[in-house]
């Protein structure tokens, strides 16, 4: 009797893991080792030129696309440095320049960055622009 019982109980468990591993790996089979990029294939791109604690380059904001935001995708501190702090502007109806909600970000390195949000949800048309903390002059490129 005690030996059903073991017999048993040791098929029960060979059972439960045949069907965890059969669960397991098709979920395994699909796993993607890389982590998506995000990149929202409707934003447009810009390079600028960064202003110094104000207004660079400006660019109107592009109509037509799903990209809502003002995004830095892209940065080259050309003080030597290797990296700056990042803010977003914009310019208001009465002609007055506005830094976004979210201030001066960063550190932000030279190269590639993943979609950094400046400024969000800005309406089209609206001039913005790019502005650097400690000196400008910085090239950049934003999606928006």
């Amino acid at each position: 009797m005690r030996f059903t019982r073991l017999r048993t109980a040791i098929g029960t468990l060979a059972v439960a893991a045949g069907t965890v591993g059969a669960l397991a790996a098709p979920v395994a089979a699909h796993a993607n080792t890389t982590p998506a990029a995000v990149t929202p294939a409707s934003c447009v791109r810009s390079n600028l030129t960064t202003g110094t604690q104000g207004p660079g380059t400006v660019v109107n904001k592009a109509s037509g696309t799903s990209c809502h935001d003002e995004n830095l995708v892209f940065a080259n501190d050309t003080s030597g440095f290797g990296f700056d702090n990042y803010a977003g502007f914009y310019r208001k109806s009465n002609g007055a320049w506005q830094i976004g909600s979210r201030g001066y970000q960063g550190p932000v390195y030279n190269g590639n960055v993943n979609f950094l949000v400046l400024l969000s949800d800005v309406i089209p048309g609206t001039p913005m622009s790019v502005a650097s903390q400690f000196d400008g002059g910085d090239s950049v490129q934003i999606a928006h």
